[in-house]
């Protein structure tokens, strides 16, 4: 053991004893010691104190361990100030050890690590963290090597969850000491997403040490640091420092990189999916496809290879001369099949969620018919032909029912399903259908025909469901064949094309036209035909004959079609057809076909993207250009709506408010009259000391039969009249709403709009005017019984006199006391009581009014609330549409470039060039 190790230790005490002392306890060897120094005239104890310390110590005695440390002068002074400190932290008085620690210099590298670990000890047992990292990041700074120091730190910023002093010690004892432990721990951290947030160029000399340690570690701890930045913000640059140290290394072509190569495959698909810049991979593809190529294998490298050639093209001098030629001898010479269909799965798809995100609407019909080609199940028959008999007859032996009487007028896609429905696809909608009768083709008048549209046929079908079956029903190819006719937007759907030819005229010369043209626009549909029409009299013999002479004339045109003779509703006919479908399919290469279709029409769906997006453009500008316009003409609108309503308000109110007015002031002139002419109920005769009351009872008599012969029939009438007036007023609203709806309806192109107005009012007046003029009833009132003084007077005078025979002169004073009295508050008190009823009504008006014109109110005004909200969404869309034009452009060009790869691909598995 060296010294500095005992020291450490504390076993320098063992330093004093010798081979004869060996036998006896220390604590005595050392006493003996001590005695025997203290005799020499120049004696040194300090290193006789210094090993009885380190005995106490050992024996936790450490206040006598601290005694004998504290008077030590020699070179041993540090040591024993860390020992005496070391003795302070046992006995847990933690602050005098930091002290003690603290105020040691030393430049001993193994005594200053020491403190260093136990300051690092001490703070993190104090909960000082920060102190402590400081303290073990010291240490390990000054003595890498020094024995636990490096675990002792890893340890710590584990259970910290300090990962980026962690990953920075890790990355650092690698490439010191090139052990292969510390690269498994950074895989680890790797693997356990802490190294993520690290910008990549930080591992690049870690991970070149590796490279050059143990390539197959290499390779799974880049794979783990893959899959980590795939969806971290340093993505790109990870695959700009990976490639840059591929470019600067050897690649051992013994090793495999299998692991790698997918990686750089799937990512490569990843960048070309339209989400980046072109701008951001131009100058990184490059070379990232030439690592690529380098490290894939020969049975796998047409992918990469092919991927050069297709950006060489666009690109022709950003990749070297050399990897060219080298890829371009790999696409020549390379030997094995590939499997396109995934990748063109999987390129359309991109393409469409891409449009999806830009808002761009790829179409319903065309989606729908793309799809179809990802079932490779589904097996996809195109009938056409001219005989429309024929065709007819055709789909109604295979579907063994008749859905049609004659031949459709659009063009049908029939496959089995266990319950039959229509529904019609067009590239803007899904529309079921109920009625498939207005799709036979009647006149050009009366068929309903729409050129853009296809019927989504599903039907339980025996022999459609044993064949894996999907029917493409064309009408009758009757006129000349234009660019956009429907034939050609479907051939390229369709793995077969079975042409309907007429046994009685079969391969007419306008059917060869048809065909050849067909195969001019889809050269790679597989034809074949049917002879219909056989009649029962027919001969087999007659049929092969037809059928013979019939092959001789297609075979210079189609060598490989076959001619079937098909008799309607023969089961031999059925089994014949199943023969030639399934011979077919075993015999070529569907999904490869399947394959080149999804390319073709990937291609197609990129230049209509073009369109789409001008179209999109401008369609954006109009929408927003008429809605705002729209808004001030519906604001406009509301704007009249409401002085309209103000002003039947006031006009129908004001009507109301007459009438009212009209029979108070009546009942205010009439009333008056009434009582007095009561006088005429006084008889000389009458018991005075009664009258009072008879003749109260006699007034509101009077009164009542006044208003059930004079005020109710005037006031029925009246309301009645005013309801007349009110629902004339109504209905010229109710006009020119309809006249507004229409105009607005006309704008809008479509039946957006119904201001109805609510008609409930009038019959709500009317029930109520009937109510409160039907049997109108006055309560009495007191004319003669209040106590006036007059009244007062008479009532008492009738009492006094009316026993007597002296009752001239009180028969004159109490007529003329009738006929001459203001009845002015007896009129306003009854007044008040009539019309009570009919003022609530009148203030209930304007409510009802309201009522009236709520519903085009609402109408116009979540119409404004809507066309706002569509003006604000088609200006987010315009806006990210205009911030950054070449994010379209970029990604249409990456589209292009994995078309154009697969399409290098495909060169090698067809053996002949696609259009491009």
């Amino acid at each position: 053991m060296s010294l500095e190790q005992k020291l450490t230790e504390k076993e320098y005490y063992k330093t004093l004893l010798t081979d004869e002392t060996s036998h006896q306890h220390p604590v005595e060897v050392l006493g003996h010691l001590y005695f025997a120094e203290q005799q020499n005239e120049r004696c040194d104890l300090s290193y006789i104190r210094f090993s009885q310390g380190e005995i106490y110590f050992h024996h936790k005695d450490y206040e006598s361990a601290i005694f004998k440390w504290e008077n030590i002068n020699n070179e041993l002074a540090d040591w024993a100030k860390k020992n005496m400190a070391d003795a302070y932290f046992e006995l847990d008085l933690l602050g005098n050890a930091e002290e003690l620690y603290t105020s040691i210099s030393s430049e001993h590298l193994v005594l200053t690590t020491e403190i260093s670990i136990k300051l690092f000890s001490l703070y993190w047992e104090r909960g000082k963290v920060s102190l402590a990292k400081d303290m073990i990041k010291k240490a390990v700074a000054l003595n890498p090597d020094y024995p636990n120091v490096t675990t002792l730190a890893r340890n710590f910023f584990e259970e910290q969850q300090d990962w980026g002093n962690a990953v920075e010690l890790v990355k650092n004892e690698a490439i010191r000491t090139e052990s292969m432990q510390w690269f498994e721990i950074m895989k680890d951290y790797a693997d356990k997403g802490y190294v993520k947030n690290i910008a990549p160029s930080y591992f690049y000399e870690f991970i070149y040490t590796l490279y050059h340690l143990n390539q197959p570690r290499f390779e799974q701890f880049v794979s783990s640091l893959w899959m980590e930045y795939k969806e971290a913000k340093f993505f790109l640059d990870w695959l700009i420092e990976i490639d840059k140290l591929l470019s600067e290394v050897e690649i051992n072509k013994n090793e495999s990189w299998s692991n790698l190569a997918e990686l750089y495959k799937q990512t490569y698909l990843q960048l070309m999916n339209g989400d980046y810049l072109f701008s951001t991979l131009q100058n990184m593809i490059p070379s990232y496809l030439t690592n690529w190529l380098r490290i894939t294998r020969a049975s796998e490298a047409l992918f990469p290879a092919t991927a050069i050639l297709s950006w060489s093209e666009l690109f022709p001098t950003s990749i070297q001369p050399e990897v060219i030629r080298v890829s371009e001898n790999i696409q020549e010479q390379f030997h094995h099949s590939i499997e396109l269909f995934d990748y063109s799965k999987e390129l359309y798809q991109s393409i469409s969620t891409w449009a999806q995100k830009q808002d761009l609407h790829i179409g319903h019909r065309f989606n729908w018919l793309v799809e179809s080609l990802t079932k490779l199940e589904m097996r996809h028959i195109l009938v056409a032909g001219t005989s429309e008999r024929g065709k007819v007859s055709f789909r109604n032996t295979i579907l063994g029912e008749s859905i049609l009487e004659g031949p459709s007028s659009s063009v049908m896609i029939i496959h089995d399903a266990e319950e039959e429905s229509i529904t019609e696809i067009t590239d803007q909608s899904y529309k079921p259908v109920t009625n498939l009768a207005k799709y036979q083709y009647l006149t050009p008048s009366k068929q309903e025909k729409n050129s853009e549209a296809f019927l989504d046929t599903k039907i339980p079908s025996t022999f459609l469901h044993e064949n894996h079956l999907s029917i493409i029903d064309t009408p009758c190819l009757t006129s000349e064949l234009h660019e956009n006719h429907d034939i050609f937007k479907y051939s390229g759907f369709a793995d077969i094309l079975l042409f309907v030819l007429n046994i009685h005229s079969p391969f007419t010369e306008k059917e060869r036209e048809i065909l050849i043209k067909i195969k001019e626009h889809t050269p790679n549909i597989h034809v074949h035909f049917l002879l219909t029409e056989i009649e029962e009299n027919y001969s087999e013999e007659e049929v092969q004959r037809v059928a013979k002479v019939t092959k001789s004339k297609i075979s210079p045109y189609f060598p490989d079609a076959v001619i079937l003779p098909f008799k309607a509703y023969s089961l031999n006919s059925l089994d014949s057809l199943s023969q030639l479908i399934d011979e077919h399919f075993k015999r070529n290469h569907v999904k490869e076909d399947r394959a080149q279709k999804l390319l073709q029409h990937s291609k197609k769906m990129i230049q209509t993207l073009i369109t789409t997006r001008e179209e999109l453009h401008q369609s954006l500008n109009q929408t927003i250009a008429f809605n705002e316009d729209m808004v001030k003409k519906l604001n406009g609108a509301i704007n009249q709506l409401y002085d309209v309503e103000k002003e039947k308000i006031s006009r129908i109110t004001e009507a109301y408010r007459m009438i009212k007015d009209e029979i108070r002031a009546e009942m205010h002139e009439n009333v008056p009259k009434i009582l007095r002419n009561s006088s005429e109920f006084i008889r000389e005769d009458h018991d005075f000391s009664k009258l009072h009351r008879e003749l109260n009872d006699e007034m509101n008599r009077r009164i009542q039969e006044y208003f059930n012969t004079k005020v109710e029939p005037k006031f029925s009438e009246a309301i009645a009249s005013w309801i007349s007036l009110a629902s004339d007023d109504f209905n010229v609203s109710k006009v020119n709403l309809e006249e507004l709806s229409a105009s607005l309806n006309e704008l809008y192109g479509e039946e957006k709009i119904n201001l109805s107005c609510d008609y409930k009012v009038l019959d709500d007046w009317r029930r109520d005017a009937e109510r409160m003029t039907n049997r109108i009833h006055i309560e009495n009132v007191d004319v003669l019984l209040r106590f006036t003084p007059g009244q007062f007077l008479l009532t008492s005078a009738g009492k006094i006199f009316g026993p007597f025979s002296q009752k001239a002169n009180l028969y004159t004073k109490y007529k003329q006391y009738i006929e001459n009295r203001n009845y002015e508050d007896i009129a306003e008190t009854i007044t008040k009581q009539f019309l009570q009823q009919f003022e609530f009504f009148e203030k209930a008006l304007e409510r009802d009014i309201v009522m009236f014109f709520k519903q085009p109110f609402n109408t116009l005004d979540k119409l404004v609330e809507a066309t706002n909200k569509e003006t604000e969404n088609k200006k987010e869309a315009l806006s990210r549409l205009n911030q950054n034009p070449e994010i379209f452009q970029d990604a249409l060009t990456l589209f292009e470039l994995r078309l154009r790869h697969y399409e290098w691909m495909n060169l090698r598995i067809m053996k002949q060039p696609l259009e491009y």
